[in-house]
């Protein structure tokens, strides 16, 4: 028995001493491999910052550009005023434009008008940028023009029906003389001829406010 506890003594001794002593290098004893060093992180290059881009200038545009605008859309006749001078001298404001109405006014200061326009009231007038010119009427078929833009900074339009003879009164073909008002625009048609000896100037003047 004593034997045994000496054996046992000396076993715990001696792992005593191993564990406590032996070669260091590494915990099981073999040699420790050196860690190898970690190469250094090239530093990134920096942006070349973007360059800004230049604004670009908006373009203003022309007199005649924004009359052309301001034009061109569908328009109703609020009021439509009509003027007689030369042989004849009388002055009178229609509510619309009712051809009819007017017609019979001009009759009666002796001015010729060979066309019946009874009935016949203008719904619209359209003027689209492409030129083109269209008068609505209420019981007839509609009426074309070809406008010119080319004047329009100088508030003045050129127009040209294309079924001009067909239309049977004198202010055809021409000028008229283009106005803004606030939101209305004051469209002016006037014409100069002569008959029977006797010389008239006629000017109608068309009162008119953007279509809703």
């Amino acid at each position: 028995m004593r034997k045994l506890l000496t054996f046992i003594s000396l076993v715990v001794v001696l792992a005593s001493a191993a564990a406590c002593g032996g070669d260091k290098d590494t915990a099981d004893g073999g040699p420790q491999t050196p860690t190898t060093p970690t190469t250094p992180t090239t530093p990134t290059t920096p942006t070349t910052p973007t360059t800004p881009t230049t604004p670009t200038t908006p373009t203003t545009p022309s007199a005649q550009d924004v009359a052309k605008a301001k034009l061109c859309r569908s328009w109703v006749i609020i009021k439509t005023r009509v003027s007689i001078s030369g042989s004849v001298k009388a002055n009178a404001d229609f509510t619309g434009c009712d051809l009819g109405e007017i017609s019979d006014f001009a009759r009666k200061q002796g001015v010729e008008v060979k066309r019946d326009f009874s009935g016949i009231k203008v719904e619209s007038i359209t003027i689209a940028s492409s030129g083109e010119a269209t008068v609505k009427y209420s019981s007839v078929q509609p009426d074309v023009a070809d406008c010119d833009f080319s004047s329009l900074d100088k508030g003045i339009l050129k127009y040209a029906w294309r079924d001009a003879e067909a239309l049977g009164y004198e202010i055809a073909n021409g000028t008229a003389k283009v106005e803004f008002e606030g939101d209305y625009c004051l469209l002016t048609l006037k014409s100069d001829f002569e008959k029977d000896s006797k010389k008239y100037d006629l000017s109608v003047i068309f009162v008119m406010a953007e279509k809703s």
